[in-house]
């Protein structure tokens, strides 16, 4: 189903934003 797409997508973005909130400090 979708639940599993969406998850990924989820996990991805959380990781780009991790990624970015770390390259600032």
């Amino acid at each position: 189903r979708f639940s599993k797409y969406i998850t990924i997508r989820r996990k991805s973005e959380l990781a780009m934003q991790l990624n970015l909130s770390e390259r600032q400090i």
